[in-house]
């Protein structure tokens, strides 16, 4: 006959049991953690490769001479998404500061993603799929509190931006041949950075972007919070997927600004918020432009939009391309179009491709009775005035050249047949401008001349 157990002995047991199953749940979390770790570093390796599909252009002398005087600037990179000490030169992805500075970058804007679902082989994203992003800020050993929640992970890409930027600094201090990260939040932070360029400074500005109005978890006080504490300077609410303020161009539904959208957007443009199309549905930029407009009028000048990584439909038929009217709308409100380096955005992985897409677009943009309009309305129009970079650095995309390697793309515009003024104003010249117009409020004629004739001391010795 079995002897009773009495209630210690339950006790006892239901506590090991319990204490086994924690020990085995804290090693296969902490497991999963080891090896997504290493996974991490590996696919930020293999996704943010460089590889292109055609020969780099042989550097000519002129541009060699022009490009070292050059203002660079690129509309898009993703880089605070992964772990990386971008004050050291690597071999991951595409941006670091060493690289920025051997490519004669002056301007980055960091944008923030902080939702990204698992891709299906339907005709649409649907946002209630898996979140990847749960897996790599997990393997990347980043705080629990950017693991699962959006808002968590835009604060902490703030944070670890802002770390960049002391780091930098301080490590200037002691090492004048350190690159040093300053953040544009202002139209006087623009000024006192150009004149820094100008005089020859190793100073890089970086800006601050949200891909995604999900970043803000439908409550719109958190813009607020980005913006005044973070310094958050671009605003895109459209990403992949529909959110609660917009459909997107690779949606489901792909619908309209909704009324929660509507508010953001206006909330961005009443902060000096630069306002960014990408991902946005072809209603949600018939809504944001028609937005952009009334505010612009109400304020009595030009107030410019984005685009901040595309390719155009004309030349690569995708719904994530712009349609020839979306291009126009664009460049109505004096903005810029950023166009991508990825062969989804324009066919083929190659710094000619880029080139060819801009010479597209800017054909598009000089059909004669939109030029017309255009001069009509702005009394001067130059469609190369809304032409520029959106790369796509370190978003998970495959490109002919990282940071370092700008000065090829430079070549192939000039291959094509830009002049030195247009690659100039491509090449950055016209964000400088769109980024004057919006976070300084400078007229147009203001911020063009600024930005027009910009050019850094030639290096001496």
């Amino acid at each position: 006959m079995k002897a009773k157990r009495g209630p210690v002995w339950r006790w006892v047991r239901r506590l090991l049991i319990g204490a086994t199953a924690t020990v085995v749940g804290i090693v296969v979390v902490s497991a999963g953690i080891f090896f997504s770790g290493a996974l991490a570093g590996v696919t930020q390796s293999n996704i943010n490769d460089v590889e292109p599909d055609e020969p780099l252009p042989a550097i000519s002398p002129e541009i060699r001479a022009a490009f070292q005087t050059m203002f660079v600037a690129d509309l898009h990179a993703d880089t605070l998404l992964w772990r990386k000490v971008v004050l050291n030169r690597t071999d991951r992805g595409h941006v670091d500061l060493p690289r920025m500075a051997e490519g004669n970058m002056a301007l980055q804007v960091f944008t923030m993603v902080s939702r990204t679902p698992m891709f299906s082989r339907g005709p649409c994203l649907d946002g209630d799929r898996f979140d990847i992003l749960n897996v790599l800020n997990m393997g990347q050993r980043r705080p629990i509190s950017a693991w699962f929640d959006p808002v968590g992970r835009v604060r902490f890409q703030i944070d670890l931006f802002h770390t960049w930027e002391a780091d930098s600094v301080e490590r200037a201090e002691e090492d004048l041949e350190t690159v040093r990260l300053e953040q544009i939040t202002s139209g006087a932070d623009l000024d006192a950075f150009v004149d820094a360029w100008e005089a020859g400074d190793r100073v890089v500005a970086g800006v601050l972007g949200i891909e995604g109005a999900n970043a803000l978890a439908g409550d719109a006080t958190l813009l607020d919070e980005y913006v005044g504490e973070g310094g958050v300077r671009m605003f895109g609410p459209g990403y992949l997927f529909d959110n609660l303020a917009t459909g997107s161009s690779t949606g489901c539904t792909a619908g309209g600004l909704t009324e929660f959208g509507v508010d953001v957007v206006q909330e961005a443009l009443d902060r000096d918020v630069l306002i960014d199309l990408a991902h946005a549905s072809p209603a949600a930029i018939v809504d944001i432009v028609e937005l952009v407009e009334a505010h612009a009028e109400a304020e009595g000048r030009q107030i410019p939009v984005v685009v901040s990584h595309t390719g155009i439909q004309a030349t690569v038929d995708s719904r994530r391309n712009l349609r020839d009217e979306e291009v126009r709308a664009v460049a109505s409100t004096g903005g810029v179009v950023g166009i991508g380096f990825w062969s989804g955005a324009i066919g083929r992985t190659s710094v000619q491709r880029v080139a060819e897409t801009l010479v597209a677009t800017r054909d598009l943009l000089s059909e004669p009775s939109f030029a017309e309009a255009m001069r009509q309305r702005h009394g001067r129009y130059d469609p190369v005035d809304h032409l520029g970079l959106g790369s796509d650095f370190d978003g998970a995309v495959t490109t002919p050249v990282d940071a370092s390697g700008l000065i090829y793309i430079a070549q192939a515009l000039s291959d094509v047949g830009f002049t030195e003024p247009e690659i100039r104003r491509i090449m950055g010249q016209n964000v400088c401008r769109v980024l004057y117009q919006t976070l300084g409020g400078s007229d147009l004629a203001t911020a063009a001349g600024r930005c027009h004739t910009l050019q850094r001391s030639p290096p001496t010795g």
